[in-house]
């Protein structure tokens, strides 16, 4: 297998137990949010990594967008 460098609007899809997971990075610029921003979410719920690549965690998008764009109602 060839590698190479991903562009800045591409992201390397892993899948851990049926779930895309990806880096912080990668999830800020499918949300168009500062990483920061997710970060402090990842913080603030406690949301724990599904997977490692290399030495950074991955994390479900969907755990993330949840609560980025939660209903005002929960």
């Amino acid at each position: 297998m060839r590698l190479r460098y991903l562009k800045a609007n591409e992201a390397a899809i892993s899948v851990e137990n049926g779930e895309y997971v990806f880096s912080i990075s990668e999830i800020a610029r499918m949300l168009g949010i500062h990483r920061q921003t997710v970060k402090k979410i990842i913080l603030d719920h406690g949301i724990e990594g599904k997977g490692v690549r290399k030495t950074h965690n991955l994390y479900a998008v969907k755990d993330i967008a949840f609560w980025h764009f939660k209903p005002k109602w929960y």
